[in-house]
């Protein structure tokens, strides 16, 4: 009876960790993401610290599944989770947003603007750095860049608009060329490159 319940138990788990997390780099998928980050929005107000929402988007990402196969591409984009999760400081969260879009929940990153500019700075700088070694796949050595759109804030506010503003960040930066970072503040009409 006791071996039963604990078979359920684990069952019941696996499924709600295959539910919340990504198959691929084991990190939480998108709906585990938008509950995090609405917690983390909320929770800015409270402990009146920024909170930046991080959009990675793997740059040509596109070529790599079309001249080298799609088991190449997988390889990238576990590799990108792991370098990427491994130079995040530990309070922060990286997440899949989609096929070769991450997103990094940056809680806490201080009061004062010019603090916050610097630790962002900081994270997006060991980002970049954990991507300057090519990747190996399928026989290939792939050089990874990635483009980033961040979004700021030191206020309470929606998780949908917080991502939104970082995927509009994102966009621009892909505008400007592959590698770039844009950072929008939420509650600012000014954007930063």
């Amino acid at each position: 009876m006791a071996a039963d319940r604990d078979l359920a138990t684990l069952a019941r788990r696996d499924l709600e960790y295959r539910v919340s997390h990504d198959e691929l780099t084991g990190l939480p998928n998108r709906t585990l993401l938008f509950d995090r980050v609405q917690h983390a929005a909320e929770a800015t107000g409270r402990h009146q610290s920024a909170l930046a929402v991080l959009l990675i988007d793997v740059d040509r990402f596109k070529q790599v599944n079309d001249e080298l196969g799609y088991t190449a591409g997988d390889v990238v984009l576990a590799e990108v989770a792991r370098r990427v999760s491994s130079v995040l400081r530990v309070s922060d969260t990286l997440a899949r947003m989609s096929g070769d879009e991450f997103v990094a929940v940056c809680e806490d990153l201080g009061t004062v603007e010019e603090v916050v500019d610097q630790e962002l700075e900081s994270i997006v700088g060991r980002i970049r750095a954990a991507l300057t070694r090519p990747v190996h796949a399928g026989g290939h050595e792939i050089v990874v860049t990635v483009s980033v759109g961040a979004a700021r804030t030191a206020r309470p506010c929606n998780a949908r608009d917080l991502i939104d503003a970082a995927d509009q960040a994102v966009y621009r930066a892909k505008h400007e060329g592959w590698g770039f970072v844009v950072v929008k503040d939420l509650h600012s009409a000014t954007a930063a490159e």
